[in-house]
């Protein structure tokens, strides 16, 4: 099937109208589309390729991650830091650290250790994106590198 891309507006009212559109209209001129995410009743939010997403504590700007690549479930890009963000950095390396760790190791104790580092990256910084603040996310950053995955629901803690 060989339709014209869709104009981002068009492509947008398809999806909020529930309309299925097939992979060869997501590439307007200019760029790429992506689905990063699934909303309620079915709909999908889509990014571009481009956007950027702001790590922020409070109303404080302390990153920008300039998306490159999305594999979902995850999104890649350039990682731009703030002057804030080197107060946060030693809890971004910690983090990396236990999480490359944890590639040789299932220990429940690394589990926690890498629990308890992340607990203090999420609860203390907020990521937001091109549409608004996400309520659940995963992020890594290395250098000028930035690697996350996000959900627009909040988890919920099974543990008990």
């Amino acid at each position: 099937m060989n339709n014209p891309p869709l104009a981002a507006a068009e492509f947008v009212l398809a999806l909020a109208a529930g309309t299925t559109i097939n992979d060869d209209r997501l590439r307007p001129a200019g760029g790429r589309w992506y689905v990063v995410g699934r909303w309620r009743k079915g709909k999908v939010f889509v990014g571009w390729v481009g956007g950027v997403w702001r790590l922020q504590r409070g109303d404080e700007l302390l990153g920008e991650v300039l998306v490159e690549d999305g594999d979902f479930p995850w999104l890649s890009g350039r990682f731009r830091p703030q002057p804030a963000f080197a107060e946060v950095k030693p809890l971004f390396d910690e983090e990396l650290a236990l999480t490359e760790a944890l590639a040789d190791s299932d220990s429940a104790e690394d589990v926690e250790a890498w629990e308890r580092v992340y607990e203090r990256i999420a609860g203390a910084l907020t990521l937001v994106a091109p549409h608004g603040p996400v309520p659940e996310f995963l992020l890594h950053v290395q250098g000028d590198e930035a690697w996350f995955r996000w959900s627009d629901e909040p988890f919920t803690d099974d543990r008990g």
